[in-house]
């Protein structure tokens, strides 16, 4: 279930039980996180439910510290706190799975953010609408800019040193990746237009499930069905269809010389591959049960359980602490996706 930011605190020291301060008093919507980032502080941000119940509790009459020595109390009993990375923290709502790097920028009117979502340091993320879905993954100083909704699917991987343009509708499916130092452009306008320019013009993007962009690609406003492929420093200027291979200035369908982006593969030997890596999962981890991998869903399933079904490509998501990491274990080459509820 994804959340909007509401509030931010920041950690002054790598201990997050020590001292915290507010970065800023609440606002929905929050503005520019980035600005408040000092080196080495890392961002928390704070579940909407705490500062309505100081809201509430404050309007009721009830005397009340400051918002501030409230959250300070909050993080000093952990209850914002549920794991540590080596300069990333998660969120809290639950969102322990959720990482912000440093001197991370958000700038967005409608934000949210699914489970399990890495966003490493310097990234900019700015505009009116961008949504980022479960356990997607945006590289090291890319920026994205949305004038227009930008979209981006589950477990899609976004390299460092991108440049996303939303400024027209920008969709990204599904297990999606973008390499390093790739440019998604939806609209171009520099000229005067009172002294008759005409180029200017701001289209829709449009990329499909399983898409690969290779590194340095440089895409327009185009559709990319799912399991098309562009390899690195293609210009691709055109629609890329199914299962297509594209390649070169201007990216032209070179599949029949090099074979098509996806085979198929039979559920049995989905069956075994998926087994093998949840042996090598299970290596060093008590999991008790916890993942069972099915064909074809049972009749009856265990609520404690999460169960991973090859044959429709989703799982029942629970949000367990062994689940997460075994999501996080099979990133990027495999990929499950929610049941719908």
């Amino acid at each position: 279930m994804a959340i909007l930011f509401h509030a931010i605190v920041r950690c002054r020291t790598d201990n997050p039980l020590d001292r915290i301060s507010v970065s800023q008093e609440v606002s929905p919507c929050h503005k520019t996180l980035g600005r408040y980032l000092g080196q080495p502080a890392h961002w928390v941000l704070i579940n909407p439910s705490a500062i309505g119940n100081y809201e509430r509790r404050a309007s009721s009459g009830y005397r009340v510290n400051s918002f501030t020595d409230r959250i300070d109390r909050m993080c000093r009993s952990g209850r914002l706190w549920e794991n540590m990375y080596d300069e990333v923290v998660p969120i809290a709502d639950g969102k322990q799975s959720v990482r912000i790097g440093k001197n991370v920028t958000i700038d967005v009117d409608k934000f949210s953010i699914g489970d399990g979502v890495l966003i490493k340091d310097n990234v900019v993320l700015e505009g009116a609408e961008i949504s980022i879905g479960d356990y997607t993954v945006i590289g090291e100083n890319t920026e994205i800019v949305a004038k227009s909704p930008c979209r981006i699917g589950m477990s899609s991987w976004i390299g460092r040193d991108c440049i996303i343009d939303a400024t027209g509708l920008l969709v990204i499916g599904n297990g999606v990746a973008v390499a390093a130092g790739c440019q998604l452009w939806t609209h171009m306008k520099f000229g005067d237009t009172l002294q008759g320019c005409t180029w200017e013009w701001r289209r829709e993007l449009i990329i499909g499930d399983d898409v690969y962009f290779g590194g340095k690609s440089l895409v327009g406003p185009i559709t990319a069905e799912a399991q098309s492929l562009a390899l690195m420093g293609s210009v691709v200027t055109h629609d890329m269809k199914q299962n297509r291979v594209y390649a070169g200035v201007p990216a032209v369908d070179i599949t029949d010389k090099v074979g098509v982006h996806y085979e198929t593969v039979s559920v049995d030997e989905k069956m075994k591959r998926l087994k093998e890596k949840l042996a090598e999962f299970s290596k060093d981890r008590n999991i008790e049960n916890q993942i069972r991998i099915v064909k074809e869903w049972p009749s009856a399933m265990d609520p404690e359980v999460t169960y991973f079904n090859i044959s429709t490509r989703e799982y029942t998501k629970r949000l367990s602490k062994i689940e997460i990491e075994f999501m996080l274990f099979l990133l990027m080459p495999i990929k499950f996706y929610p049941v719908a509820t």
